[in-house]
């Protein structure tokens, strides 16, 4: 075999460094609903500028999607009212006068479903509220809260780490890595020569999502003059709800050096 087609001796020395990550910025997931088809509810509008009032930037909040849906219980109960309404004339016809009277009844039922179908219709629409950090996440609830109307459905944390403090982490642990493979060394009776590979891979936390019960407890609105949004009297006030700490996950780097070594020589029992 070709000497220099031997694979050289090494030592494998793997590495971790690992620390708490608090979070950048928030995103709050929210829902609510509206009589109109297909139509943006106006307690979107509401809140967005609610949230423009308190000093969160103009595009904070964006639409993610709107969802008809129709209330099948309303409708169906209505039909079947009108269905047992229906049963109960029959019963009282005569069976001469039936045909003429089964038409009627059923263009009635009909007529109610109808009805039951436009009036028990409704449009979901799903939207999100940006902020810049758990502070500004806490003020968006606060004034959720106060305005009503709308469900917080999660919390969508972030955790932003730059280029700088990741090589930072693999500094440290290669400094680790070196200290420890020079007592492996040692121990094994040899000399470390070199560096044959390296590998390194970040753990970095990339959303985080709270429970519901984070939502801020409900504000009543007995008393308000208008549907609109909260006056900064009212804002301030002081939050509806226990502050919103920042989320925190545990990030870190790990690495894995291949240390080339020779001049292996054991050592003697004395």
């Amino acid at each position: 075999m070709d000497p220099e087609d031997r694979v050289p001796d090494t030592i494998t020395i793997r590495e971790h460094h690992s620390r708490d990550l608090r979070t950048s910025s928030a995103d709050l997931h929210c829902t609510c609903r509206t009589r109109r088809p297909m139509v943006t509810p106006p307690a979107v509008r509401t809140v967005q500028q609610a949230l423009v009032g308190a000093g969160f930037p103009e595009d904070c909040l964006r639409v993610e999607n709107l969802t008809r849906d129709s209330e099948l219980g309303g409708c169906l109960g209505v039909v079947g009212g009108g269905a047992i309404i229906a049963a109960a004339i029959a019963a009282f016809v005569s069976m001469a006068s039936l045909r003429t009277v089964l038409p009627i009844i059923g263009a009635g039922a009909l007529c109610l479903g109808a009805v039951a179908w436009f009036f028990f219709r409704s449009t979901q629409c799903a939207f999100a509220i940006t902020c810049a950090d758990a502070k500004a996440a806490e003020r968006a609830l606060d004034i959720i809260a106060k305005i009503g109307g709308v469900a917080v459905t999660s919390t969508e944390w972030r955790y932003e780490v730059d280029s700088t403090t990741l090589g930072d982490w693999a500094v440290r642990c290669i400094e680790r890595a070196n200290a420890r493979a020079d007592k492996v060394a040692q121990a094994l009776g040899v000399r470390v020569v070199g560096v044959f590979s390296y590998e390194e891979s970040f753990e970095l936390p990339q959303h985080h999502y709270s429970p519901e019960a984070a939502m801020p407890r409900a504000v009543s609105t007995r008393g308000r003059s208008s549907a609109g949004p909260p006056s900064a009297d009212e804002l301030a006030e002081g939050p509806a709800s226990a502050p919103v700490l920042a989320g925190s996950e545990r990030g870190g780097a790990e690495i894995t050096v291949r240390y080339r070594v020779a001049d292996y020589a054991p050592r003697t029992k004395e």
